[in-house]
């Protein structure tokens, strides 16, 4: 599927090869697999080299989004900065990820992290976002697909319906359990 140093990583410049992978996950129906990782090579640089990929049951390795390029539902120029967790429910729809976006743009510290995921007809949407309106109230700050220690791999935030629970604090005080799901 992937390794070090060998093919061309899927989605990057021709001559970018992996040099590292963080945790893969495989969806609960066995259906698929998602991995972070970064690229070297092909003229890539730091700004540009860490990546989300994905091989879904009935088809190749592909990226679903990378460093430096222009997250969905985010203000033009804007970019990815980092992604910090990836999940894989299954039942059809790609990625689950949180991340991080540059600030600037219109991007602010209050505005910079979120939820993506890729819906079952292959489209990168944004879930939610810190200052998105949640339940007619103002999301500060959430907690959602955070690894638990102890527990590394167990699925804990999703399910293979789509279904996407997490903790969110809301500008103003009060916090609530929101459930969204994949589109």
């Amino acid at each position: 599927m992937a390794q070090t140093n060998s093919a061309d990583a899927p989605g990057m410049p021709a001559g970018a090869k992996f040099t590292v992978f963080k945790d893969p996950v495989l969806a609960d129906d066995s259906a698929g697999v998602a991995f972070i990782a970064t690229v070297k090579g092909g003229g890539t640089t730091p700004a540009n080299a860490t990546g989300i990929w994905w091989k879904p049951a009935a088809g190749p390795l592909r990226i679903v989004a990378h460093i430096g390029s222009q997250p969905p539902a985010s203000p033009v120029g804007s970019k990815w900065k980092a992604f910090t967790s990836v999940a894989l429910p299954g039942g059809g729809a790609g990625p689950v990820f949180t991340a991080t976006v540059v600030l600037g743009h219109g991007v602010t510290a209050a505005s910079d992290f979120g939820v993506w995921c890729m819906d079952p007809t292959g489209t990168l949407r944004a879930l939610v976002r810190e200052s998105d309106t949640v339940l007619n109230r103002t999301v500060s700050t959430m907690s959602v697909l955070a690894a638990v220690k102890g527990s590394p791999g167990v699925s804990r935030a999703f399910n293979n319906g789509g279904g996407i629970i997490m903790h969110v604090n809301y500008k103003g005080g009060g916090q609530g359990i929101v459930k969204i799901f994949v589109p």
